[in-house]
């Protein structure tokens, strides 16, 4: 078998007994690939770009006014620098939102409550909402397939995830060579996604 000689790119729309085997080995050896094939409406994806760029371009006070110092469930606007990693301030302005799920109540660690969502622009919310709902479907099919790589029933899994706890940052980076847009780090979670990988090269918006 040939080694990866870049990010995997894998087809989610092809036959799910490859599709999981070629999902577990770029798992096993690579820890990450790219999807193709995965039925997302690119509508959806430029849409969620475009809400997060208008935010970020509003007034400083504006943006402020749903800052995460607000709440005490991590979530909201954090301005640039506010965010520190590896304790150094971050080069990015973000906005955190979570599941309002009732579960993570339990399960998260402090993180249950609700999000801040601005008044404008006033198609956030509905989009970002309507991404999770995309996500959670590729998580399914994800996972569905990785079960069936490993021989066990494609729905081995959904008891864990039925209702999952997401997170999803909309972050825009400074233009800047000199300091990290984010320090290095790891993720938690099943999966993390980004709509535009090329945003890890420029300045640009990041989900």
């Amino acid at each position: 078998m040939r080694a990866f000689r870049g990010v995997p790119l894998i087809d989610l729309s092809g036959d799910p007994l490859l599709v999981g085997k070629a999902l577990r080995r770029a798992c096993t050896e690579v820890g990450f690939f790219q999807l193709i094939g995965h039925n997302v409406p690119t509508a959806l994806t430029n849409g969620i770009l475009r809400e997060a760029s208008d935010f970020f371009a509003r007034p400083q006070a504006e943006k402020e006014q749903i800052s995460i110092r607000n709440s005490s469930t991590y979530r909201g606007y954090q301005r640039v620098h506010e965010n520190v990693t590896g304790n150094k301030p971050d080069s990015h302005e973000a906005i955190d939102l979570y599941s309002e799920s009732p579960l993570a109540h339990r399960a998260s660690g402090g993180h249950f409550g609700r999000n801040q969502w601005p008044l404008h622009p006033a198609g956030l919310q509905p989009t970002v909402e309507a991404y999770v709902h995309e996500m959670s479907r590729v998580g399914t099919t994800i996972m569905q397939a990785l079960a069936g790589s490993l021989e066990l029933p494609r729905d081995h899994f959904q008891p864990f995830y039925n209702d999952p706890f997401w997170c999803v940052r909309l972050i825009r980076y400074e233009p800047s060579n000199h300091h990290l847009g984010v320090g290095t780090h790891t993720d938690y979670g099943e999966e993390s996604n980004d709509p535009n990988p090329s945003s890890h090269r420029s300045s640009t918006h990041r989900i």
